[in-house]
């Protein structure tokens, strides 16, 4: 449990490419130093879910963003994938001045053979 998880991510609606990119490259650099991190811990999932939050919130106190959430819960992590060491987490934020709502789903595990079988 004493390594940098491994993740892949997916997006759609994408209405800016530079924040997104700016998005992406934060989320990512703060995914690469969650060494130790338990995701099956509900405690922990809770706490990367409010750090990427308050990322979101200065965002929004800077103009970029309108609205947000994020999502690393039960409500979006199943029992059957969380057995097999799998998490999800999922980002929405809306753009300044955009109706469009753009979307990051992450797939997260500390075992590499989740998506290299």
């Amino acid at each position: 449990m004493n390594e940098v998880p491994f993740y892949t991510h997916v997006a759609k609606n994408i209405n800016g490419k530079f924040l997104y990119e700016e998005i992406i490259t934060s989320i990512n650099s703060i995914l690469d130093t969650t060494v130790g991190l338990d995701w099956a811990s509900a405690q922990h999932r809770f706490a990367l879910q409010e750090l990427f939050s308050e990322y979101l919130s200065m965002l929004h106190e800077r103009g970029k963003i309108d609205r947000w959430q994020v999502i690393c819960d039960q409500s979006n992590n199943i029992s059957q994938e969380n057995k097999k060491g799998l998490y999800r987490l999922t980002i929405t934020y809306v753009h300044h001045n955009c109706f469009n709502a753009t979307e990051i789903r992450y797939v997260i595990s500390n075992n590499i053979d989740i998506f290299f079988p």
